[in-house]
């Protein structure tokens, strides 16, 4: 059978006429628990004007068989002597008995009476209580009334400990399925279900994630479909227009190798140079588009100092080339790292491929590598001019090229390959003018240590 639903508002409700059944529950099991003592004789209590089966002519001992029963304290005084024969009582209480026999007149100490019966040769004076109180002499320390109303205090915690419990088990199981919902959004499809939650509001976010989640999962699948479409075609335009440029490049070797003029040399030269451009240029998109369809499998233990050292030793042959003195300062106590070496290395190339271009004046380039609790960071700095505002926020988009006072032979490649890289490894890619001169890119990863 299908269960209703229900709203926080009616659950929340719900708890309340739980919470109030239940010390209904408590009270009645109190009554019956008091009910089934006092029948056991365990509980006694009395009334002013209580009456017992007493005859003139009972001896001590059969007034003690009448009293058993009832399970009172009393004390069976002779007439004669006026001392003790029988009884059921506490000796620090006797004095009290005698006080009403020597008085003949019955007491009261607080809502504990003392009252005198008598018959042809005894006194009988019969303690009891106005107030429920144990039978037995050593548990009647400990009030009644306050152990059922303490009892019951516990009970009604107890219920509503209960009760709070479920209902926040209940809250907390549909919480987390709303958490592991949105983690799980666009990893895989969800089935969809006429029923979620018995909570109105819960089941109604439950069913709007599950259909979001599923759209999402569908679109990640046509984004990557598309990527690896788009890095098909690259990699097929890559071969189809090798061919064509070994050719090229060879017919240009073989008239190298013949009698020039040298107007002919410089044609030459110049083809040579638009071929090198071309290859360096398509080299970057098919490496651009690659990353692309990069998954996490690729990732893998780096040692820093060696990547360091591999890194030190490519970028030295741009900065010689440049002409630009070149710094590494690594402050970071890592060992290693988690992450894809061959396009972090690339990456971090064109940057100080970029720094090292456009440093003027002074001609330097820092390289730090830095990290915090969550990242390692790469940050790079060189001596040239500040970014422009444009800069600042298209740099790292595809294909984009500045023109203020920066050379037009690079493609615009470069930055937005370094932040797919650094996206790939859960990082960034910042772009920042410091305050005491030149520009500074700071590649962040995450900092997975091993």
């Amino acid at each position: 059978m299908t269960k209703k639903n229900y709203s926080i508002k009616q659950r929340s409700w719900k708890v309340v006429f739980e919470v109030i059944i239940l010390t209904i529950c408590n009270v009645v099991v109190i009554l019956f628990l008091s009910a089934v003592l006092s029948e056991l004789g365990l509980v006694t209590y009395g009334t002013t004007g209580m009456d017992f089966p007493i005859q003139k002519e009972m001896t001590a001992e059969e007034l003690s068989e009448v009293m058993k029963p009832y399970r009172y304290d009393f004390a069976i005084f002779s007439r004669m002597s006026e001392e003790v024969s029988q009884g059921h009582f506490v000796n620090n209480e006797l004095h009290y008995y005698k006080s009403v026999i020597e008085k003949q007149k019955n007491l009261k100490v607080d809502l504990v009476h003392y009252e005198q019966f008598q018959t042809d040769d005894y006194f009988l004076v019969v303690r009891y209580s106005e107030v429920p109180e144990f039978s037995n002499q050593y548990f009647r320390k400990i009030p009644y009334n306050y152990l059922t109303i303490t009892l019951f205090l516990l009970l009604f915690a107890l219920s509503i400990i209960i009760c709070l419990t479920r209902y926040i088990k209940e809250i907390s199981a549909n919480f987390r399925s709303i958490q592991n919902t949105s983690v799980q959004m666009g990893s895989r499809a969800f089935p969809l279900n006429d029923r979620y939650s018995q909570i109105d509001e819960f089941d109604a976010v439950l069913k709007t994630l599950h259909r979001k989640g599923n759209d999402l999962a569908t679109l990640i699948e046509k984004e990557k479909s598309e990527k690896k479409d788009f890095s098909f075609q690259v990699g097929a335009l890559a071969h189809d227009i090798k061919t064509p440029l070994t050719v090229l490049k060879g017919n240009l070797e073989l008239l190298e190798m013949t009698n020039l003029t040298e107007q002919q040399e410089d044609f030459i030269s110049s083809m040579n140079h638009s071929i090198n451009t071309f290859e360096k240029y398509f080299n970057e998109m098919l490496s651009y588009s690659r990353l692309l369809i990069e998954d996490g499998e690729s990732h893998k233990n780096i040692f820093l100092s060696e990547f360091l050292d591999d890194l030190l030793a490519e970028a030295e042959d741009i900065m010689v080339t440049q002409k630009v003195t070149f710094e590494l300062t690594n402050s970071t106590s890592a060992k290693n790292f988690y992450g894809n070496q061959l396009n972090l290395n690339r990456a971090l190339i064109n940057i100080l491929a970029n720094a090292a271009r456009y440093a003027n004046a002074e001609k330097k380039v820092i390289l730090s590598v830095k990290d915090t609790a969550d990242f390692l960071i790469f940050e790079v700095w060189n001596s040239g001019s500040a970014f422009t505002p444009e800069a600042l926020s298209n740099a790292n988009k595809l294909f984009y090229t500045e023109n203020f006072g920066r050379s037009s032979s690079h493609y615009g490649i470069g930055l937005s390959f370094a932040q797919k890289v650094a996206q790939k490894h859960e990082g960034r890619l910042v772009l920042t003018n410091p305050e005491t001169g030149g520009a500074k890119v700071e590649l962040y990863i995450k900092n997975k240590l091993l």
